[in-house]
């Protein structure tokens, strides 16, 4: 059986023993889905949303833009030279650092 769940759904079965002529020998089981979050550069999911959905994809790179230009600490991710790190301005710096860590992929 496989299932194809998004993040904050719940997946709910009972794992039974069965078979052993013991009744009520089963555990209801109840598992909430979350999504696994993938580095720095994850900050958007479907249509741009800012919020992160456990994929590096071009949402990404619209919710960076739009948080950037809020001036959103989320967006503050490098320093001088493009390293990483919030350094309180944004600039150059933060594109340079969230695009390194973009297309250093999921840990």
């Amino acid at each position: 059986m496989g299932a194809y769940l998004l993040a904050g759904q719940t997946f709910d079965t009972v794992i039974d023993g069965g078979g052993d002529g013991i009744s009520c020998d089963h555990v209801a089981v109840s598992v909430l889905i979350s999504a696994v979050q993938c580095g720095q550069a994850d900050v958007g999911s479907a249509g741009g949303e800012t919020r992160p959905d456990g994929l590096l994809d071009n949402n990404d790179f619209i919710a960076f833009i739009t948080l950037f230009f809020a001036a959103d600490p989320r967006a503050d991710v490098g320093r001088a030279g493009g390293e990483g790190g919030s350094d309180g301005t944004f600039d150059n710096n933060d594109f340079i650092a969230f695009i390194t860590d973009f297309f250093n992929g999921c840990p």
